[in-house]
């Protein structure tokens, strides 16, 4: 075998094994675009109020909770306020 032989068949090699990994970058950068897409409609969807079930949701919900605890702690503040005035006087 020739050295111009043995430069062809390296050369030949090296195309091939160029295209094959130009297939497979694309294969995989397809999937990954396509993982990634569904990602974000997944995470997008829970930031949509959808009558309860949504991350937006729930965090409404423990929003008014909160609101709820705090007009109780106050009512509570004001009849500890007023007991303490009545009984030290």
């Amino acid at each position: 075998m020739s050295t111009d032989q043995l430069i062809a068949i390296i050369s030949a090699l090296c195309a091939v094994l160029s295209l094959g990994g130009i297939i497979v970058a694309r294969l995989i950068k397809g999937h990954t675009t396509e993982v990634i897409n569904e990602l974000i409609r997944e995470y997008l969807s829970e930031l949509k109020p959808n009558h309860g079930s949504s991350l937006r949701d729930d965090v409404l919900c423990i929003k008014s909770d909160i609101t709820d605890i705090k007009v109780d702690l106050a009512n509570l503040e004001g009849k500890f306020d007023q007991h303490v005035k009545e009984n030290n006087g």
